[in-house]
């Protein structure tokens, strides 16, 4: 149901939730959330790998991919990704989903998620709203 927020490190499907146009962002996004604390998790890599097998993107967004896996795009750079505040509350929801996939919240990955926030326009009460949402 549409309601029904999914647990924490359980995101939602990508082809259920993200426009097509949007697929791209949603994994760069889900890839620096995952290295925000500099560590690829078990639990984070998974989601992403599912993500990525799910994603039908061309050659050249999973290479980019890769590369964001090397060197993971700013919160800045993943702004300029998408303008549209709907598309930042997604791809906002998907970093939340990554950060808490393996239910700690290092200091790291929560100034990570400020930084999005911030480079997303998102107010501390929206973001506080949109992180409930993911958490379950």
């Amino acid at each position: 149901p549409a309601g029904d927020a999914a647990p924490a490190g359980d995101a939602p499907s990508l082809d259920a939730v993200v426009p097509p146009s949007l697929t791209c962002a949603v994994v760069r996004t889900m890839v620096a959330a995952a290295l925000a604390d500099g560590d690829f998790a078990d639990g984070e890599r998974r989601l992403i790998e599912g993500r990525l097998d799910e994603s039908g993107l061309a050659a050249e967004d999973l290479a980019q991919v890769r590369r964001d896996m090397v060197l993971p795009p700013s919160p800045r750079e993943l702004a300029a990704l998408v303008t549209d505040a709907a598309g930042r509350e997604l791809l906002y929801r998907f970093a939340a989903a990554v950060v808490l996939a393996d239910r700690r919240v290092s200091e790291l990955e929560e100034t990570w998620l400020e930084r999005l926030a911030d480079a997303f326009g998102l107010s501390a009460e929206r973001r506080a709203e949109l992180r409930a949402e993911v958490a379950g």
